[in-house]
């Protein structure tokens, strides 16, 4: 006791030190299975950084190849912008459009009546439920703008081709809320894809059914492909049975057979039937009877129905079926397109934003 007393300091010293070598010793143990799972995950992160560094690597051939591809990627945003470049847009009154709109229309139903196209009764170009509208706002101005021209477009093109006719188009949503009712375009959207700062590519679907002939859905392919707008086919499905007025037979005999007794060509030449003499001809009408089979007023005689053929009565054959098979026998078809317009849109950046403010 008295050794303690005398070195109290440093037996003070060494207890602090057992205990510091304990605190350590159990922080050591405590981490150990936490640095076995770090070294894992590190070496897993060497491994995937050595298969990257296979064939791939900052050295000057990978550099100049990036260098190249990004002087091609550039050359092409280039000649892109200039191919899909459209007139900008002219900012127009809220008040003016809503009172244009009906103006346009009739524009477009005249067009198509000058072209010989036939639309559908009271036709509205999936604009009807825009111009029932009290009012436009000002922030659907430009999108309704933009989508009036499209449509006007593509309209165009059909009705230089001469379709037979015009049975729907529609659209997607120019704006939050438009009510376009069943005109609308609900599985496909407007698609934007900014390949620069200020130039932004916009995609813009629309579904056209018309009926036509085969020559002119060529010229409304080949219309398609040579309009001032890019306008690209995505879809094109062909339905060849006609319908309305192009299915149209003639009439007397189901599924378009002629009747026989209308064919001037039918039992030509053939012999006539010979009956036995006294014989009422087969369809005449009875001794007595006026023509037309009715009775004599006063006599209450009915008509003598036809007689069967006998045996040995030698009857008259069937009349020859023609053997002409036709060459060409094209009808219309209804035809079912999903095109889409695509636009280079370029903004001008703000004078704020382009000082970094």
């Amino acid at each position: 006791m008295l050794w303690i007393k005398r070195n109290l300091v440093l037996v003070i010293g060494i207890v602090l030190s057992i205990g510091l070598l304990g605190g350590a010793g159990y922080y050591l143990y405590d981490n150990y299975f936490d640095n076995e799972d770090q070294q894992v995950q590190l070496d897993q992160l060497k491994g995937e950084v050595d298969q990257l560094k296979q064939g791939i690597y900052p050295s000057d051939e990978n550099i100049s190849l990036v260098k190249s591809n990004t002087a091609l990627a550039e050359a092409f945003i280039d000649t892109a912008s200039r191919l899909l470049v459209t007139e900008p847009y002219k900012p127009v009154a809220a008040v003016t459009l809503h009172n244009q709109l009906p103006t346009i229309i009739d524009r477009l139903r005249r067009d198509a009546t000058n072209a010989g196209v036939e639309l559908p009764p009271n036709y509205q170009f999936t604009f009807g439920e825009i111009k029932r509208q009290a009012s436009i706002f000002p922030y659907q101005v430009e999108p309704l703008v933009n989508q009036l021209n499209e449509v006007t477009a593509i309209c165009g093109v059909l009705f230089n081709a001469k379709v037979r006719a015009l049975d729907g188009l529609q659209r997607v949503m120019a704006y939050n809320g438009d009510p376009g009712g069943p005109d609308l375009l609900t599985d496909l959207a407007q698609r934007t894809n900014s390949v620069a700062t200020n130039l932004t590519i916009v995609s813009t679907p629309y579904r056209i059914v018309f009926r036509a002939f085969s020559s002119e859905l060529s010229a409304v392919v080949n219309g398609i492909s040579s309009a001032k707008e890019f306008i690209v086919i995505r879809q094109l499905d062909v339905d060849a049975a006609a319908t309305g007025r192009d299915a149209m037979q003639p009439s007397g005999v189901p599924g378009g057979a002629m009747d026989p007794m209308m064919n001037p060509f039918a039992g030509a030449g053939t012999p006539a039937m010979r009956l036995p003499a006294g014989t009422p001809t087969p369809g005449a009408p009875a001794p007595g009877a006026p023509p037309g089979g009715a009775p004599m007023a006063g006599t209450g005689a009915a008509p003598r129905p036809a007689m069967p053929a006998r045996p040995g009565m030698a009857v008259a054959p069937s009349p020859a079926k023609s053997t002409l098979v036709p060459v060409l026998d094209e009808k219309p078809v209804r035809v079912t397109i999903v095109v889409e317009v695509v636009k280079a849109v370029r903004r001008t950046p703000l004078a704020g934003a382009a000082q970094g403010k």
